[in-house]
């Protein structure tokens, strides 16, 4: 596929795939011809379709109910069981393009929003005490279809009084009135009345939204879960989708620097990009789900339920305008972020080095790769193995031997790059192996007999380093030429993927341009490393694990629905290279891992936030919420206590240069980040581990 640097910050976890064009079905197809299409070239091109049995049958009618109903805040037990009959049917249903349970499911929809509508417009009137000790269950793995309509009609009440309470707080804790405090402690029927009139109007536009759903769309829905049951990385994009993703995606960048996706109904960020505005701002985080939307002097639109395409066009928005996101944090906690938007300066995004001096005088080049990225179209354009290659070398002109790579948070990129990157570390051979489901394949290998740093290495890993960023890791580690460090795996993201269009006629092959059938994005490969071990579900094990606090983040290829397994295949022999790494320096970090403060605290906090996303049930009384988000805020909070300053090391610039940028802005950055590194208790772990092996 061609990709750009600016195209890079999206592809994150979808990286690697590469786009092929297809002549498969007619100019004039209809649902049922996409629908067919699918089924048949999942058959041809899927590295492991699953049989269409019945339990294809029961992962599509889960994968439906779940993306119709994603809160289970609508359809009831009776609904279900008239559903059900269909449970193992579906497979068929698939290879004949019948849509009768699509039909069904939508009929039995429409009634129960119809009357979730009415009783909304019946309770929004009333004025709420909070003074019951009701909770509303906000988690929908905990929730059941309603039984009755009783439970439906009292469950939706609860849920109005949820958003009132929620609006309530969240006014309350914003405004700097002389009221708002004592608001917290006993209801002000002033911020209550507001509270009222803010979901009101909020509610009014999610039902009117859903309302204009049509039956196409449900369809479309239908068809991708015919895709996802075979792994969440195969989608099929309806016409509009496809039309939709490049625009959606410079959206993102001209906007707030957030990669979005929709997951079980919200609007999740999947990744922050380096360099934008969020990333600036530090207070929006991968995993968390933006709930509502509220551009500057206007009450915030419910994002819930809505599609991602359409969450992308509320949220990005002219440079310099402002945003305000309702974002709901994996703990429960309920916090405002407001953002000026603006363009991602793609300089942040690029590689960029720092030198480290230990204690005893030894320097330690520091090098952050945030993704490998190319501009295939631009060859003087940047790229992550030239602009790797440029920092070694200036930490090797500093009189560094030592290099901590940080590739936490990268997403991964490009493939050529991650093989170029391996190689600036090994003499030449194999780095990654590519098969397909017949076990045919490739070897991506260095070829360059060149080393451009030979010295002791570190490589910093977390769950959100994936798919090249595996590779790379994966790779070093298997060459004995890298101590890795990171939370116990990485992403596990080790699969390609290939768009294929479903409706191109021949005079537009080459164009690329998308028609009226949609487009499916197929896995059709996996990567292996070269023991012969794939990096799919099981990421890449560090050779010192460290408590990281995304631990209690439910993170990684593992947590989709139906993922790929692990499996192996044939190893590729190749020769060990680098420093030897003494198995004393492995056992001494673990053992002063185990016992540090440092990394105890962030142990102990992490299961904090375990637990506290186990309370899933939110009082509906206002003192226990006031009290819950204020402990909720303390815990999370507590993170900001961990971070250190290591005086033992000190920072410098690798190059002069960052010092007297051309844009102030920039030098200030390069400045402010120097500080932070050693304040980061991994790196100053890195260093320990490296003055172990000095000595």
């Amino acid at each position: 596929m061609k990709s750009t640097s600016r195209s890079l910050p999206w592809f994150g976890l979808m990286s690697l795939f590469v786009v092929a064009l297809f002549l498969f079905a007619g100019s004039d197809s209809t649902p049922k011809d996409s629908m067919s299409s699918v089924v048949k070239l999942i058959e041809k091109y899927h590295y492991s379709p699953i049989p269409m049995d019945d339990q294809f049958s029961e992962r599509v009618y889960h994968l439906f109910l779940k993306r119709i109903d994603p809160g289970k805040r609508f359809l009831t037990q009776a609904d279900i069981d008239q559903l059900e009959k269909y449970k193992t049917r579906l497979d068929d249903d698939a290879k004949h393009g019948n849509l009768e349970f699509v039909a069904l499911a939508n009929r039995l929809l429409k009634a129960r929003i119809s009357e979730a509508n009415r009783l909304f417009q019946s309770e929004i009137s009333i004025s709420q005490p909070f003074d019951s000790n009701e909770t509303f269950e906000t988690d929908p793995d905990r929730r059941s279809y309603y039984k009755d309509t009783k439970s439906f009609d009292d469950d939706w009440r609860r849920f109005i009084k949820y958003q009132i309470l929620t609006t309530y707080l969240a006014d309350a804790e914003s405004s700097t009135s002389n009221e708002s405090k004592a608001a917290l402690k006993s209801l002000s029927p002033t911020f209550e009345k507001a509270a009222r009139s803010k979901v009101e109007k909020n509610l009014r536009s999610y039902f009117d939204r859903l309302a204009k759903e049509t039956d196409s769309d449900r369809i479309d829905a239908f068809i991708n879960c015919i895709a996802m049951a075979n792994d969440p990385h195969t989608q099929y994009l309806a016409p509009q989708q496809k039309d939709d993703f490049d625009i959606n995606i410079k959206g993102s960048l001209e906007g707030i620097g957030a990669i979005l996706e929709e997951s079980d109904g919200y609007i999740k960020v999947n990744r922050i990009v380096p360099g934008g505005p969020a990333w600036k701002q530090k207070e929006l985080k991968a995993q968390d789900n933006i709930v509502k939307v509220a551009q500057a002097g206007e009450e915030p639109v419910d994002i819930v339920g809505m599609r991602v395409q359409d969450a992308v066009k509320l949220i990005r928005g002219p440079k310099g305008s402002r945003v305000t996101l309702t974002v709901k944090k994996p703990e429960g906690k309920i916090v405002l972020i407001t953002i000026v938007r603006d363009i991602v300066i793609l300089e942040e995004s690029y590689a960029k080095s720092a030198i480290i001096v230990d204690k005893d005088g030894s320097k330690i080049g520091y090098i952050v790769l945030p993704s490998f990225y190319r501009d295939f179209s631009n060859a003087k354009a940047h790229n992550a193995s030239d602009d790797l290659r440029n920092e070694l070398k200036k930490i090797i002109s500093s009189g560094a031997n030592e290099v901590i790579l940080d590739l936490r948070n990268n997403g991964g990129g490009a493939l050529d790059d991650a093989v170029k990157v391996s190689g600036l570390f090994i003499k030449h051979g194999p780095v990654v192996q590519v098969r397909d489901r017949n076990n045919n394949g490739y070897i991506n290998e260095d070829h360059d007999p060149s080393v451009t740093f030979k010295g002791k290495l570190i490589i910093l890993v977390n769950t959100f380093s994936a798919s090249a960023a595996e590779i790379v890791t994966a790779a070093l580690q298997d060459y004995k030429r890298a101590i890795v460090i990171g939370s116990a795996h990485t992403y596990g993201k080790g699969t390609v993927q290939t768009v294929v269009n479903l409706d191109v006629p021949v005079s537009t092959l080459s164009s690329g341009k998308s028609q009226g059938g949609g487009s499916l994005k197929v896995t059709n490969q996996k990567y292996f490393r070269v023991t012969g071990a794939s990096t799919q579900f099981k990421g890449v094990e560090p050779d010192i694990e460290v408590p990281e606090i995304n631990d209690y983040l439910d993170v990684g290829e593992k947590n989709q629905d139906y993922p790929l397994s692990w499996t192996t295949t044939s190893p590729t022999p190749i020769v060990p290279e680098g420093p030897t790494i003494p198995n004393e320096v492995l056992k001494n970090a673990r053992k002063r891992i185990a016992s540090d403060s440092h990394f105890q605290a962030i142990a102990t906090l992490t299961n904090k936030l375990k637990n506290r996303r186990k309370t899933s049930a939110y009082p509906l009384n206002l003192l226990k919420a006031s009290q819950f988000q204020k402990d909720s805020k303390s815990e999370t909070d507590e993170l900001d206590t961990i971070k250190i300053t290591t005086p033992d090391i000190t920072t410098m610039p690798s190059d002069e240069k960052w010092l007297h940028a051309t844009e102030p802005e920039r030098s200030a950055d390069y400045k402010e980040w120097l500080t932070q590194i050693p304040k980061d208790i991994y790196i100053a772990e890195a260093v320990r581990i490296l003055n172990d092996w000095r000595h």
